[in-house]
């Protein structure tokens, strides 16, 4: 995967592009004393959608990270809920995780790598979300569309 600006990247044929860009923290993280509520992933998909506008283009596949089994999918029920608007009425969400392990911190950029080699495949133009936690504070999502 080569990341770079626009401008870098046009003689390389790029697959996807990154659209948008979350980041932020959960303070009820599994090893805090604080209640989890979902607030990390929430403020971060609320960075990600009011910094573009996806109206026209709405998510048509989600790459999620649920190692945690049900600590991350209760989370992502929280944002998912609030921002449901953003997904077309028949997405697909993708775990592969379940297939090659948890990578910890490598898991994002593949998760961006195989978005893109599946967007470039048969879905010009669709746009899709990236979205990994950790288990203390960090969460980020990305949103790539097809090139």
């Amino acid at each position: 995967m080569l990341l770079g600006a626009e401008s870098a990247v046009v003689q390389a044929q790029p697959l996807a592009r990154i659209t948008g860009l979350g980041i932020g923290q959960e303070k009820g993280h599994r090893y805090s004393k604080k209640p989890y509520r979902g607030d990390g992933l929430t403020d971060v998909f609320m960075q990600l959608f009011e910094s573009q506008d996806t109206s026209n283009n709405k998510i048509k596949t989600v790459y999620a990270d649920l190692n945690r089994e049900s600590f991350f999918a209760k989370e992502w029920g929280v944002p998912y809920t609030r921002y449901n608007g953003r997904f077309i009425e028949d997405f697909q969400i993708e775990h592969p995780v379940d297939c090659f392990g948890d990578l910890g911190a490598a898991l994002a950029p593949v998760l961006i790598g195989l978005a893109a080699i599946a967007s470039s495949k048969n879905d010009a133009g669709a746009s899709f979300l990236i979205w990994c936690s950790s288990d203390s504070e960090g969460r980020g999502a990305v949103t790539v569309i097809c090139a």
